[in-house]
């Protein structure tokens, strides 16, 4: 009888076959092709797969891959978002304010940053103060900036820490200040 009451989680979420819908209601969802492979945000047990916040001008996302073979982390921070539209990073010329995205992979465990040569963007499609929704879609090139393993020499460590291309990204969240 104790066992019927247990709501434990026992099975993971299956994996996605596709990129999130490009939705603008909130949904929690963050997807885009790594290197032309699919990665979408999702989470085992009770975390939320992604978090955002939006105050000030700054926008704030975070974003999970976790499950029984990877833990993969991807950060964004973009400043001076302030309407729905296009911001354009690693230009000078066409937005002003920052930007930063962190990317962070295992078990290969390889860190990448948005090459401050590359060129990033980020468009907004919705962005609802009101409602607490946030959504847009974004591309940008990552380089690896460094690996850790026993020998940082390690030749596998270079191939596993290759450049990340990140195309086809949406998101649609809900923003907590």
């Amino acid at each position: 009888m104790i066992l019927s009451l247990c709501t434990c989680k026992d099975k993971e979420d299956p994996v996605p076959t596709t990129l999130p819908e490009a939705t603008q209601s909130g949904n929690n969802t963050l997807g885009f092709m790594l290197d032309g492979e699919r990665w979408v945000a999702r989470t085992t047990g009770t975390d939320l797969p992604i978090k955002c916040s939006y105050k000030q001008k700054k926008l704030e996302i975070e974003a999970m891959l976790v499950d029984s073979t990877r833990f993969d982390i991807l950060t964004i921070n973009a400043t001076n978002i302030d309407k729905e539209g296009l911001y354009i990073y690693g230009d000078s010329s066409q937005s002003e304010g920052g930007w930063t995205a962190r990317f962070f992979t295992a078990p290969e465990v390889c860190f990448y940053t948005v090459s401050p040569i590359k060129v990033a963007t980020l468009e907004i499609t919705r962005l609802d103060t009101i409602q607490g929704i946030i959504s847009g879609n974004f591309g940008f090139t990552q380089v690896s900036t460094t690996c850790h393993t026993d020998i940082e020499t390690d030749p596998e460590c270079v191939k596993l820490c290759r450049d990340a291309i990140i195309t086809e990204g949406r998101f649609d969240a809900l923003s907590f200040p």
